[in-house]
């Protein structure tokens, strides 16, 4: 996954948006804006109870976080 495939997946599209992932996961998409730089966040409320927070920028730059 990638920022310019979640710019096909979304388009036309109003966001936030709600998928199921293939593991029957939750995941919810954002597109957010921090000061100038644009990325996309996906939610994925995992069968463990963790929120894995994955962000997809522009530049080709991802970061991933866990929150309970």
């Amino acid at each position: 996954m990638n920022y310019q495939k979640l710019e096909e997946i979304t388009k036309g599209k109003t966001l936030p948006l709600t998928a199921e992932n293939e593991d029957g996961e939750r995941v919810i998409i954002e597109k957010c804006l921090n000061g100038a730089l644009e990325y996309y966040q996906l939610s994925t409320f995992q069968s463990n109870a963790w929120v894995r927070i994955n962000r997809y920028y522009e530049d080709g730059s991802i970061d991933e976080t866990y929150e309970r």
